[in-house]
């Protein structure tokens, strides 16, 4: 039968319907699709920093610049350095990190191989939707997680996962985290020092999603500021637990750098709360009992004081408990 003796439907998903049941389609797979969408932001940044729009171009889920370098979700770490696009995927702030997307290095659907007692898993989902696997007893769901390069496969696959109890699970994910991230920065030294980098800041995945977020979405208005945060999120802190042991592994082998007081994600949250109870108070320290107290020694004991101290050239020492030191 002649192609124009037959009636086409189009629907939403741009497939051509035939009366015989078959169809024509021009779209490109899902893994693809979803790459696309995720390497359009990076395409419009090298557009709109040193590329032009015949240097730069997406093509079946890769960004191909001059016709030569190919990029796609595997190796995000050849991007030319004038590509700044994980700016796109964090926002950082003096006392925090927040992050999301596949993109940013930190997520547990970047690419980032790693092994783990001689078994190799692409990325962090991998490694944690097989061990839920493992631990519900689903053999057929682990050969298959095994076989799947694509995260959002992955996790979709993993929700078919019955017959296993969620608090232990729960329960064991600290675990289950710790081992994907650490094996994941220590046999990946970029991400190390991408990870590095960020000391010694909190750390939050922008997501709502439990355990592993902090509550809040990339574009919240408060992501910035830590104290807003619901909570901090197990990815964020094994993050943390992770960054710490790199940076002391790293000192060992150079000058011990100076202590750093790195507040916890609880200790900023009663922090706030304190602000909070103090200035709704409303009390204020009376101005002429503070003048009275400093001005309690006289004049000339004071100034004999200082010619006492530097008639041997020495420097007084401030007592102890006069200076306090404040966190930051």
């Amino acid at each position: 039968m002649r192609f124009d003796d037959k009636v086409a439907v189009i629907d939403r998903n741009n497939r051509q319907y035939l009366p015989d049941g078959c169809f024509i389609t021009n779209d490109y797979p899902p893994e693809i699709q979803r790459a696309n969408r995720a390497l359009g932001p990076i395409l419009t940044v090298a557009k709109d920093t040193v590329y032009g729009t015949t240097r730069i171009k997406l093509v079946q889920g890769k960004i191909v610049v001059d016709n030569v370098l190919k990029i796609d979700l595997k190796n995000l770490h050849d991007i030319p350095k004038e590509i700044d696009y994980m700016k796109l995927y964090f926002v950082e702030s003096d006392e925090s990190y927040a992050f999301f997307g596949v993109l940013h290095i930190f997520s547990n659907f970047h690419w980032g191989p790693f092994e783990v007692k001689g078994v190799t898993f692409f990325m962090s989902e991998q490694y944690i939707t097989t061990e839920l696997a493992r631990f519900a007893k689903d053999d057929e769901a682990y050969t298959e997680l095994m076989n799947l390069q694509d995260p959002y496969m992955m996790k979709e696959r993993a929700k078919q996962i019955k017959g296993y109890s969620k608090s232990g699970w729960l329960a064991k994910c600290e675990e289950v985290a710790y081992i994907a991230t650490k094996n994941k920065y220590d046999q990946n030294p970029l991400y190390a020092d991408v990870l590095l980098s960020t000391y010694p800041k909190l750390l939050g995945e922008a997501s709502t999603e439990q355990p592993w977020g902090c509550g809040l979405t990339l574009r919240h208005t408060d992501i910035g500021n830590p104290r807003k945060w619901k909570e901090q999120g197990l990815l964020g802190e094994t993050l943390q637990v992770v960054r710490q042991e790199l940076y002391e592994k790293r000192a060992r082998a150079m000058v011990p750098p100076q202590p750093v007081n790195v507040p916890t994600f609880d200790e900023l949250r009663a922090d706030n709360q304190e602000v909070s109870m103090e200035s709704s108070s409303g009390e204020e320290e009376d101005s002429s009992d503070y003048s009275e107290a400093n001005n309690e020694a006289p004049d000339e004991a004071r100034n004999e004081a200082q010619n006492d101290a530097t008639i041997d050239g020495t420097i007084p020492k401030v007592a102890a408990g006069q200076v306090e030191e404040t966190e930051i």
